[in-house]
């Protein structure tokens, strides 16, 4: 299957039990969007007596692809998730996992983000014609590196330096189909995960309450373990 091998990768980096230097919780539910996400955030998914460290926060690309979002409604959702969490868990860092590249179409309707316009690339698609998401990706994960940039608790992550090679296209290797990590995908993401949260940890200790392990909402995606939020 797809997700063959994905829960020893989460075992392997995210669970003190398997030798992993942070212990991670996965709370992904495939085809997930924002909206939904929200909700249960809202809804004792967040249980109060949690006090993690850091939240991985990836979400998104399924308000594209599967409910016709365009780039602005999908930032707006993405932002309110980061919102929610830091109202409910002032003291923890708050990681955003830019949207994964990919080569996939959707059916949506929407425009681009404020500004495309007098830059003279908005995007106007109505319900029924198929789009291309990858430059919707590098619009709304710009965004969401801006919006991190100006919040000192929230950070953002850049995954299409795992997966796209030096030539700029997508790996197969790591996603073969150009939507879902293929499992040496998901180890390679794995790992540069963990690099961020040694730098995160190393830089923040002084003023990060929270209990010593790495909680993710959403850690490795709706994706990790073993749900994919591009379902």
């Amino acid at each position: 299957t797809a997700f063959a091998g994905v829960p020893a990768i989460f075992e392997k980096f995210f669970s003190k039990d398997g030798g992993a230097d942070y212990e991670g919780i996965a709370l992904g539910i495939s085809g997930d969007t924002s909206p939904n996400l929200l909700w249960r955030l809202q809804h004792n998914e967040m249980s109060w007596y949690w006090n993690p460290r850091v939240w991985w926060v990836t979400i998104g690309i399924n308000d594209m692809m599967r409910t016709g979002c365009s780039e602005e409604v999908t930032l707006i959702g993405i932002i309110r998730i980061v919102e929610e969490i830091q109202v409910r868990q002032p003291g923890s860092i708050i990681v955003v996992n830019g949207l994964l590249p990919t080569s996939a179409m959707t059916l949506g309707k929407g425009e681009g983000l404020p500004g495309e316009e007098k830059a003279g690339n908005k995007q106007k698609h109505k319900l029924g014609q198929r789009k291309f998401l990858s430059k919707s990706v590098i619009s709304v994960n710009d965004e969401l590196k801006k919006f991190c940039d100006k919040n000192p608790t929230v950070k953002y992550f850049e995954p299409s330096g795992v997966f796209m090679n030096d030539e700029g296209k997508i790996d197969n290797k790591l996603m073969a189909d150009g939507v879902h990590p293929t499992k040496q995908g998901y180890n390679e993401w794995a790992k540069a995960i963990v690099l961020k949260l040694e730098k995160l940890i190393a830089t923040t200790n002084d003023f990060m309450g929270g209990d010593d392990f790495y909680y993710g909402s959403d850690p490795l995606g709706d994706d990790f373990f073993p749900s994919d939020d591009y379902s």
